[in-house]
């Protein structure tokens, strides 16, 4: 299951002083603004763990995390 690529997507637009905290995963703004959509490869359950505390931790609000491969969900 690791190394996975995984779309991790939040609310918003991040604000340019907390994008650096997520390096380095590469981040596209969607839907005008609305969505934030972080991707990168995670190398275990530790890191993926931490990045989601991570984004608690900001207050992001998260929308859906999901393996990058896998299709929107049913």
């Amino acid at each position: 299951m690791f190394p996975q690529h995984y779309d991790f997507r939040v609310k918003g637009t991040l604000p340019a002083s907390i994008r650096d905290v997520f390096q380095p995963l590469t981040m596209r703004v969607e839907s005008s603004g609305t969505v934030t959509v972080l991707s990168g490869v995670i190398a275990d359950q530790a890191e993926l763990t931490g990045i989601l505390n991570t984004m608690d931790g900001l207050g992001l609000v998260l929308l859906e995390v999901r393996p990058a491969n896998q299709g929107s969900p049913t």
